[in-house]
C-alpha cells in the first residue's frame, strides 16, 4: 500500500487486496484486455498462433526451431485475414505441395492445392492433379481414371480442411487466452498496476 499525495488516498498491489477487490481487480482488467485495449499487437499474436498451428497440422518443415513468434510462416502461403467470431474463417492465398505440407496424404496423381481467399467463405480449397501418360491401348477408361483422381482428391481435401480447423481452434484459445484471468494477472504483475481498495484500477 502507498499513499498519494496531495489527495491522500491509497492504493494497493494486487496481493494487499481483500479477496472480493482482488477478484474485481482481474475481472476488470481482463475486460480490458479483450475490449477497450485489444489492439494490433494482439491480432498479430493470434495470427501467429494461427499460422504455427497450421504449419504444424500441415507438417511444414522446420517448424519444430521455431516458436510461434519468430516462425516465418508456411512457403507459399500467406494468412491474409481471419474472423473466428461471426464467420468463422480464415482467408488463405498460396500453393500447398509435398515441401510444406509433407502431412497431407499425398499421391502420385495429385500434385498441388491452390487456396484461394473468399469474401465470406474463409477459403476456396482446389485440389489438382494430373491423370498422366495414357496409352491409347490400355483398357482403362478415362472415366475410372479421373474418378480414382476425384477420391484421392477428396482425401487431401478432406486433410486441408481438418489442419484449417485445427488452426482456427488454436486462434480461437489465443483469444480466450488474451482475455483471461491468468493473462489479466500477468499484464497487472508485469506493469506493476494498483489498484483503490475496492478493486478498480489506479490509473
Amino acid at each position: 500500500m502507498r499513499k498519494i499525495t496531495p489527495d491522500e488516498f491509497e492504493v494497493y498491489t494486487l496481493d494487499e487486496l481483500e479477496p472480493r477487490a482482488r477478484e474485481k481487480a482481474i475481472e476488470g482488467i481482463a475486460a480490458k484486455l479483450g475490449g477497450d485495449w485489444w489492439d494490433y499487437d494482439d491480432i498479430d499474436n493470434v495470427s501467429e498462433t494461427i499460422v504455427y498451428a497450421l504449419a504444424t497440422a500441415l507438417g511444414t518443415p522446420g517448424r519444430e526451431k521455431w516458436g510461434e513468434g519468430d516462425f516465418p510462416g508456411i512457403p507459399g502461403v500467406k494468412l491474409e485475414g481471419w474472423d473466428l467470431d461471426r464467420n468463422d474463417n480464415l482467408e488463405l492465398r498460396g500453393t500447398l505441395d509435398r515441401e510444406n505440407a509433407s502431412a497431407l496424404p499425398w499421391d502420385d496423381g495429385v500434385t498441388d492445392v491452390v487456396l484461394t481467399p473468399t469474401r465470406w467463405n474463409g477459403t476456396e480449397i482446389e485440389v489438382r492433379w494430373d491423370e498422366g501418360d495414357r496409352d491409347p491401348d490400355q483398357e482403362r477408361d478415362l472415366t475410372v481414371v479421373r474418378e480414382e483422381c476425384k477420391e484421392l482428391a477428396d482425401k487431401v481435401e478432406e486433410a486441408v480442411e481438418d489442419a484449417l480447423h485445427r488452426a482456427k481452434q488454436a486462434g480461437r484459445e489465443q483469444m480466450e487466452y488474451i482475455s483471461s484471468e491468468e493473462a489479466a494477472i500477468e499484464y497487472i504483475e508485469r506493469n506493476e498496476r494498483e489498484f483503490y481498495a475496492d478493486g478498480t484500477l489506479y490509473v
